[in-house]
């Protein structure tokens, strides 16, 4: 017969798992729909076809797209994030529909736009690109890339002043002499090249390998919100996992705290419908 707690851990990661897995529900925004249709019409992903009428001309990502930025000649200008994403919709309201921002992505670059849940290969390769580039992650990733999809810049979020600054920078200097663009593109690839093609070390789990993860964990939870660190979190339901492997095989009663805190503020947050 299944325990109290047991019942509970099944309720609570079946929950979390079909949250993860329920649609987002989109379509075009109305002040975007009678603006006329980019390269996006038709696309399978919701996120894309919340972009379908920005005044950026974006593109999906496929071979026909591919082939046209390398014969253009000009930067990528990629951006990926997902429905959900609070900031990928305040970019494209301020800049991508932003008549004077749209005009120069449309006229230096080749824009292409990801969903990261329909193309999570692309999110962690170019994720990887950004966090090795800005020293920090998050979306809307956005991407400079070389026709050959090589990337020498990206960033997360630009307010839109900054954002027509960086984009005027790198327009220049495209057109004036690409060549320092592509060395540091050739850097940074070579640099990906590695991480990826590197073979993980297999590790046994001991007792002091789970008591250091234990207490690496434990050490950034946030006792006032629950969850790790205090910025603003994402699910980790891996971390969920292990601390109620921890509060029910070893008995520690830090890390069941810290489980059930974090699943009551999830709860009670607006992820939840409250009604």
């Amino acid at each position: 017969m299944l325990t109290i707690f047991q019942r509970t851990m099944k309720t609570v990661f079946l929950a979390l798992f079909l949250l993860a897995a329920a649609p987002a529900h989109a379509g075009v925004p109305p002040q975007y729909a009678s603006q006329p249709a980019n390269q996006l019409t038709g696309a399978p992903s919701p996120y894309l076809v919340i972009h379908s009428h920005d005044l950026v001309n974006w593109r999906p990502w496929n071979a026909k797209t591919l082939k046209l930025a390398k014969k253009a000649g000009k930067p990528v200008f990629l951006s990926v994030g997902y429905s959900a994403c609070h900031w990928c919709h305040v970019m494209q309201e301020e800049s991508f529909n932003n008549p004077a921002i749209a005009k120069i992505i449309n006229e230096n670059f080749t824009p292409i736009l990801v969903d990261r849940e329909a193309r999570p290969d692309l999110d962690e390769t170019y994720m990887l690109a950004t966090e090795a580039i800005s020293g920090r992650g998050g979306w809307p990733n956005n991407v400079f890339l070389t026709p050959d999809l090589k990337p020498f810049y990206a960033n997360v979020y630009f307010p839109p002043d900054a954002f027509r600054k960086v984009l005027n920078l790198i327009a220049t200097d495209w057109q004036k002499d690409a060549s320092p663009i592509e060395a540091e593109a050739e850097r940074i690839a070579i640099i990906l090249s590695r991480y990826f093609s590197r073979k993980a070390a297999t590790r046994q789990i001991t007792p002091r390998l789970l008591a250091r993860t234990a207490d690496a964990i434990l050490g950034q939870y946030d006792e006032f919100n629950g969850g790790i660190g205090t910025a603003p979190k994402y699910f980790h339901a891996p971390v969920l996992s292990y601390l109620a492997f921890l509060a029910r095989n070893q008995n520690n009663t830090r890390a069941l705290a810290m489980f059930e805190l974090t699943l009551k503020n999830i709860a009670a947050g607006g992820v939840r419908d409250q009604l």
